[in-house]
C-alpha cells in the first residue's frame, strides 16, 4: 500500500517531558538521548474516549489515549502511575496550550469564577524518583516499584465495595437480615477488599533477589509470596510504596482570589483524568 500523501500534515510532537520516574522501572520506553518522551496533542476520537465514564473507571481511557499521544510507550499499563498523571498533564499542554482552566465557587460569596492554571507550573513540582527501593526479608531483596495505572484502577474497586458495604449497614435489607446471612455477605466484602490490597503490594514488587542469586519476576509467585509473608514486612514493603509514589503535598495547592469580593483562599486540585477531559 502507497504511502498517504497527507500523512505530512498528521499530528506531529508539539511537546516533550521528563518523566518523574524518569522511566527506570520501564526500560522499554523509547526517551531521547536526555530521557524525554515525546506528547502528540490529542484527537477528537481521544477527547471522545475521556469523555466515557465507564472507559475511565476501568482505566481503558488512559490506556488508550496515552498509546495514541505518547507512542514511544508501548504499554501504558505498566507505568507507574505518578507517571501517568505527568503525562496527562502534558497532553493538556499539548492539546490545549500552557494553561488549563479550573471553575471555583468563592465560600465567601458563593460566586462562580473560572481561574486560569500554568500547567508547566504544576509539571515542575513532580519529584524526580532515582533510585529503586529495596527491602531485604531473611536474605532476600525485594525491589519496590511505585503502583502502576493498571493497579490503580483497583483502587476504583476497593472504594465501590468498601462504599457497597457502607449502604448495607444503613439499609433496612440489613436490619432484617437472619445474622448468618449478614455476616456471610460482610465476610465476602472484606475478603474482596483484602484481595485487591494484596494485589496493589504484589504489583508493586519488580523482583525478588533470593540469597542464591535467582531473580524471581514470576506475577504468580511473587503474589503467593505477598500472601504468606509477617504483616510487618507487607508494613515495610508499603511505607516504601507509599514514599516512592509520594507528591509533594502542595503540588495541586492553588490560591484564588475572588474577583467579586477580594476573598483569598486555598484550593487544592486533583490533577486526574476526570477533571483533565473537562479542561480545555
Amino acid at each position: 500500500m502507497s504511502e498517504n500523501p497527507l500523512s505530512k500534515y498528521f499530528r506531529r510532537p508539539t511537546s516533550y517531558i521528563q518523566l518523574p520516574s524518569r522511566g527506570i522501572f520501564n526500560p522499554e520506553i523509547d526517551q531521547t538521548m536526555i530521557d524525554e518522551v515525546p506528547i502528540l496533542p490529542m484527537t477528537t476520537l481521544d477527547e471522545l474516549e475521556l469523555k466515557n465514564p465507564d472507559s475511565l473507571l476501568n482505566g481503558e481511557a488512559i490506556v488508550s489515549v496515552i498509546r495514541s499521544c505518547v507512542p514511544s510507550i508501548p504499554d501504558p499499563r505498566k507505568l507507574p502511575n505518578i507517571d501517568a498523571e505527568a503525562i496527562f498533564l502534558a497532553i493538556r499542554y499539548a492539546t490545549y496550550g500552557n494553561e488549563t482552566t479550573h471553575t471555583h465557587t468563592c465560600l465567601e460569596c458563593n460566586e462562580t469564577s473560572d481561574y486560569n492554571i500554568d500547567v508547566n507550573y504544576v509539571l515542575a513540582k513532580f519529584p524526580t524518583i532515582k533510585e529503586k527501593p529495596i527491602v531485604e526479608h531473611e536474605g532476600l531483596k525485594i525491589h519496590i516499584r511505585p503502583n502502576t495505572l493498571e493497579s490503580i484502577t483497583r483502587i476504583s474497586f476497593i472504594e465501590a465495595e468498601q462504599l457497597k458495604l457502607v449502604e448495607y449497614y444503613a439499609s433496612t435489607e440489613f436490619k432484617s437480615d437472619p445474622v448468618e446471612n449478614s455476616a456471610k455477605r460482610i465476610y465476602e466484602s472484606f475478603y474482596r477488599i483484602a484481595s485487591h490490597n494484596v494485589d496493589l503490594v504484589s504489583d508493586a514488587i519488580l523482583q525478588i533477589e533470593t540469597e542464591d542469586g535467582d531473580i524471581v519476576t514470576d506475577r504468580e509467585y511473587i503474589s503467593e509470596f505477598v500472601k504468606n509473608i509477617p504483616k510487618s514486612v507487607t508494613e515495610t514493603i508499603n511505607k516504601e510504596i507509599k514514599k516512592i509514589s509520594e507528591k509533594p503535598k502542595d503540588i495541586g495547592k492553588m490560591e484564588f482570589i475572588c474577583p467579586e469580593c477580594g476573598h483569598n483562599e486555598e484550593v487544592k486540585i486533583e490533577f486526574n483524568p476526570v477533571n483533565f477531559s473537562e479542561a480545555g
